[in-house]
């Protein structure tokens, strides 16, 4: 398989993970954390050509759903979705003037590409928290733009940073595990742009889910501060920034899960936020990708 089938294999994990999401709040009703994540591994698990659980995980299944009221936004301000604290309750309920993030993180069975997918979404009205989602999509769609062959990771992120001072905002609660430097605002898609080895490919090939869920994990490249990875023509990585507002803590974390990808040097920026804005009745917003 080539690299540049990868990337399209990347773009329908991902399409697919959007629509998902898009079909259960179209039901435009209130929805718990487990009822949302439950519906969602069933419209995912039934397509033959994804695993019917994510690479990411915990949480449970590999998918997340954080909601909140918006008067008290705390909980969608999580540093770590492998956090207990952070997996679906039944009781957190997405209903008017509800503030919520929503991911999933769906595998191709054929190759192990990743198609993850995650985002703020918004039912309510206040000024205030609309502007700042609005900002916080600007500041994710500005990086992806601005990213090109040839850079380092760590020219992104600072890039990244640069706006997001600008902009009064944050990144400071993302933790990852697996980055021993600290933030990062994304990673790279294992396999997008080199072949797996033979012991990679025996285990993407094998029947164990939780190898090739640990293979994910660890093939991973950060964009952090210090990374010197250089964007090579075919790739596809992560651009996901979760900001907070460093002046007006009252307002929620807000991100945007985006995949950027280069195919020969051809570049896309996968939003595929729309149809959930439309789902969710979030008229005020609107993605340029």
């Amino acid at each position: 398989m080539q690299a540049q089938e990868r990337i399209k294999i990347c773009k329908q994990t991902r399409i697919k993970a959007a629509q998902a999401m898009a079909d259960v709040l179209k039901m435009d009703k209130p929805i718990s954390e487990v009822d949302f994540c439950n519906q969602l591994n069933e419209k995912l698990s039934s397509n033959p050509e994804i695993w019917d659980q994510g690479w990411y995980s915990p949480p449970p299944k590999g998918l997340s759903a954080l909601f909140a009221p918006e008067v008290d936004p705390k909980r969608v301000a999580y540093d770590n979705l492998r956090k207990e604290e952070f997996w679906p309750r039944k009781e957190n309920i997405f209903t008017d003037n509800s503030i919520g993030y929503i991911y999933a993180s769906p595998i191709n069975k054929l190759s192990g590409i990743i198609g993850d997918f995650g985002m703020t979404i918004y039912k309510g009205s206040n000024a205030k928290i609309i502007e700042h989602i609005k900002s916080c999509l600007d500041l994710t769609e500005k990086t992806a733009e601005y990213a090109q062959v040839g850079m380092e990771f760590r020219e992104i992120y600072d890039y990244c940073q640069k706006l997001m001072k600008e902009k009064g905002l944050n990144n400071e609660r993302m933790i990852t595990y697996t980055d021993k430097v600290g933030t990062n605002i994304g990673h790279t898609v294992p396999w997008s742009y080199k072949d797996p080895n033979l012991e990679e490919k025996q285990t993407l090939e094998g029947n164990s889910f939780e190898k090739v869920r640990e293979l994910i994990s660890t093939q991973r490249v950060h964009l952090n501060s210090k990374e010197r990875f250089k964007i090579p023509p075919t790739i596809a990585f992560t651009i996901e920034p979760r900001a907070e507002n460093s002046f007006l803590p009252g307002l929620p974390m807000s991100s945007f899960h985006t995949i950027l990808t280069f195919s020969e040097g051809k570049k896309e920026i996968l939003g595929n936020f729309n149809p959930i804005f439309q789902a969710v009745k979030m008229d005020f917003i609107k993605s340029k990708f």
